[in-house]
């Protein structure tokens, strides 16, 4: 018997950092291309990232996006969080030579404020992917914590 072989489609959703308007119907609309493609090849099974950064911190928390992330629960499919505190940083936010993924107060706030939105929607998040220097130990401690238990962060180098 061969074995079977298991595969994971993460829709990472990131805004380009440049030039991404505030159209967020033009981005929904992105979305619902990736929802169709899921649909008709993976039984609408996928994870998709939930974003948030100090450049869009509570955008993909609106209520236009969470009408998105119900519909896509509701097909099957489960939700990343997924924290850009690098890329994604403002002139205030941005650390010389580093990143506020090294900042344990921070992530934890970060974290939690996410989850917790997401919980009192009915929305759990399951799964963290982190950014460029997303993961770090006191990260997966904080993790832990508020109940996400897998992590799918890609590594450097590979």
């Amino acid at each position: 018997m061969e074995p079977k072989v298991y595969f994971v489609v993460n829709v990472d959703t990131d805004p380009d950092p440049e030039d991404t308007s505030r159209d967020d119907q033009a981005v929904l609309e992105k979305y619902g291309i990736m929802q169709d493609v899921l649909r008709q090849h993976a039984d609408s099974k996928g994870i998709i990232c939930v974003h948030s950064s100090p450049m869009y911190r509570e955008r993909f928390f609106e209520n236009q996006f969470m009408s998105f992330w119900q519909t896509w629960v509701d097909e099957g499919g489960e939700l990343i969080l997924h924290l850009e505190e690098d890329l994604y940083g403002t002139p205030e936010t941005k650390q010389r030579g580093g990143s506020l993924y090294s900042d344990v107060q921070h992530m934890e706030t970060m974290i939690k404020k996410c989850t917790d939105i997401m919980k009192n929607a009915g929305l759990p998040l399951k799964i963290y992917k982190g950014g460029y220097h997303g993961l770090t130990p006191e990260i997966i401690g904080i993790l832990k914590k508020v109940g996400i238990q897998i992590e799918v962060t890609c590594a450097p180098d590979v």
